[in-house]
């Protein structure tokens, strides 16, 4: 589809987004299979919720538009997505490491989406669709804050994973 205008932008950035919604979440849960720590298992389930509820509301706008999304793949959230996990599964990585290794997947995926889904945000804003603008703030509050709890988990468990090699 050619960009001819901001609009086309826009609604290419919604296709964008869904689609990297689905491939996170099929991340997040490999994720979950290959951590160890209790609290990061607990924050990528309710996350995993999260990015339902991210799709859900994509879906919404798409109806608003009067728009089908389309099923294709995003091809950079995807390959963000291998790539993360690809690390994630390392064998004969000692637990600490590998959750470290986990933290770090998910923020990259995190960072992805709150870029997106914050240039959709300002794209609807000057498009005029205040109530969309709303309800992808509305997700970006939630990247935003998935990530910080990241942060605050990498700040104990990357500690933890120094603990081996001072041994």
């Amino acid at each position: 589809m050619p960009l001819q205008k901001l609009q086309d932008l826009f609604v290419a950035q919604l296709h964008e987004l869904h689609a990297g919604e689905a491939a996170g979440i099929e991340a997040l849960r490999t994720l979950q299979g290959v951590t160890s720590h209790p609290r990061l298992l607990r924050a990528l389930q309710a996350h995993e919720a999260e990015s339902e509820a991210h799709a859900e509301r994509l879906e919404g706008i798409f109806e608003e538009l009067g728009i089908t999304p389309r099923r294709g793949g995003s091809q950079g959230m995807k390959g963000l997505c291998a790539d993360c996990l690809e690390l994630a599964r390392l064998a004969r990585v000692e637990p600490h490491v590998r959750d470290a290794a986990v933290i770090a997947a998910a923020q990259r995926i995190e960072h992805d989406e709150m870029a997106g889904y914050g240039c959709a945000r300002t794209w609807a804003k000057l498009l005029g669709h205040r109530t969309i603008a709303s309800t992808l703030q509305r997700s970006l509050n939630e990247e935003g804050r998935f990530d910080a709890k990241l942060s605050r988990l990498a700040d104990a468990m990357n500690r933890a994973a120094l603990e081996p090699a001072l041994a």
